[in-house]
Order: structure tokens, then C-alpha cells, then sequence
């Protein structure tokens, strides 16, 4: 085939690609980026030819079938796309070498099995769409439970960090408090030597207090004993002489009676 769209012609074999839910062939023995995919629009959609992998998406064919009908594009007319409309080519063919046409292909099936299988790609494809977005909430939770995670290693390091500073601060109050505390016993064993002093004065004070005291009272006592000694000695003697007086007179009242 001669023409604009001769750079399609050519081999086109299963790449194990799917395209909206059917299989995907690719042009063989051409450059990568000149290599054209042939594949099925959808269910109920023909045939199309596009020029690379960007356009397989978008659907931007430069070639199509005039008919959806066919598990493969093999005996289906052309259209060409020219100057903005799409043209029949009369010309254009899609065959089976002669080396392949009396081999078993395993990738020929029948429409209805074509069309199971196209079902079941599209339900794995939407399977795999809601994997990936589950995927892609994972992702999101799993940065997130990340963030989470060096939020609270940062501050896992800087509870860390005040607890060092507080322990050290704390070791500092802990020994002023020690500090303090010995101070108070210095002073504790101060006020008790001082107190002891006190009551050593004070004794001394009341000893003093009862010496002068017991001055007067020793004079006392001395003069009262004295005093009672000289009415003693005085109240015998004057007993003394009034014995003698008694004596005498009994001794002349004895003699008178004698004369008598």
C-alpha cells in the first residue's frame, strides 16, 4: 500500500497490553518512537490505528474500521482519515501471514469468548482502578502516620530535652536544700549551745539571788540563838539564887525551932 498512511502498513502482533478492556497490538520492526497500536475502542466500537502511546488513550486514530463486527480486525474495510474526514480505502487490508493462516493461534476466540474476556478485563481494570486509589489513600495515611511519627519523635526529644534541663535544675534546688538543711543544724547546734549558756547564767544568777538571801536570815538565827542562850543562863541564875534564899531560910527556921 502506497499512500499518506503508508508508514501503518506492516506486521502488528500482540504486545500483552490491554486497551479499554481488549488486547492491544503493536506495529513490529519499526523505530519505538514511530511504532503505531492497533486495538479495539471499547465494547461495540471498531478498530483503530494510532501513532504512539499518547494517542492510545485519546482515542486519535489515523485509521479505522468501517464496522465493529469482528473479533479481529482481519476482513474489515478501512477509513483513512484525510483533511479532516474519514475516507474509505478500498486498498487497505488487514490479513493473516501465510506461514500463520494453517497454525493453531491460541490468541484467536470466538466473539463471544472475545467479548467475556474484554467484560473481564474491564471489571479487573476497574478492580485495579479502586486498588490504586485505595493505593493512593494508603499513601496519603501512611505520610500522614509518617508526620505523625517524626511529630512525635520531635517531641519525644523535646520532652527529653526539658527533662534534662529540669533535672538539672533540680540537682542544683537539691543542693542549695542541702545547703540549707546543713545551715539549720549549724544554727540548731549554735541555738543549743546558747541556750545552754543561758541556763548556766541563770543558775549562777539564782545561786547568787539565794546567797543574798540567806545572809540575813543566817544573821537571824544567830542573833535569836543568842538570845535565847542569855535567858537561859539568866533564868538559872536568878533560879540559882532563889534556891539558896529557900535553903538559907529553911536552915534558920530549923535553928529557931532547935532553940526552942
Amino acid at each position: 500500500h502506497v499512500g499518506p498512511h503508508m508508514d501503518c502498513m506492516g506486521f502488528y502482533a500482540l504486545d500483552g497490553t490491554w486497551a479499554f478492556g481488549y488486547p492491544r497490538y503493536a506495529q513490529q520492526g519499526v523505530h519505538p518512537e514511530n511504532i503505531h497500536y492497533m486495538y479495539r475502542g471499547g465494547l461495540n466500537e471498531r478498530w483503530i490505528i494510532v501513532l504512539g502511546e499518547a494517542a492510545v488513550a485519546a482515542k486519535q486514530g489515523v485509521l479505522m474500521t468501517e464496522s465493529d463486527n469482528g473479533d479481529t480486525p482481519v476482513g474489515l474495510a478501512w477509513d483513512s482519515a484525510q483533511d479532516g474526514a474519514w475516507v474509505r480505502d478500498i486498498a487497505m487490508r488487514a490479513v493473516i501471514p501465510e506461514e500463520q493462516r494453517e497454525q493453531p493461534r491460541g490468541d484467536v476466540v470466538s466473539k463471544t469468548e472475545f467479548d467475556a474476556m474484554a467484560r473481564r478485563a474491564m471489571i479487573a481494570e476497574s478492580k485495579i482502578e479502586a486498588l490504586e486509589s485505595d493505593l493512593h489513600t494508603s499513601s496519603m495515611l501512611a505520610d500522614e502516620m509518617e508526620k505523625s511519627a517524626e511529630d512525635c519523635l520531635k517531641g519525644r526529644e523535646e520532652t527529653i530535652q526539658l527533662l534534662g534541663q529540669s533535672t538539672e535544675s533540680n540537682s542544683a534546688n537539691y543542693a542549695k536544700i542541702a545547703k540549707l538543711e546543713s545551715e539549720i543544724e549549724a544554727l540548731s547546734i549554735d541555738n543549743a549551745n546558747y541556750r545552754e549558756k543561758l541556763r548556766n547564767i541563770e543558775y549562777e544568777k539564782t545561786l547568787d539571788v539565794l546567797k543574798m538571801l540567806a545572809l540575813p536570815a543566817i544573821s537571824i538565827l544567830i542573833i535569836v540563838v543568842i538570845g535565847v542562850r542569855a535567858c537561859t543562863t539568866s533564868g538559872t541564875t536568878s533560879n540559882t539564887n532563889t534556891n539558896r534564899k529557900n535553903d538559907a531560910s529553911i536552915r534558920a527556921n530549923k535553928k529557931n525551932d532547935d532553940n526552942r
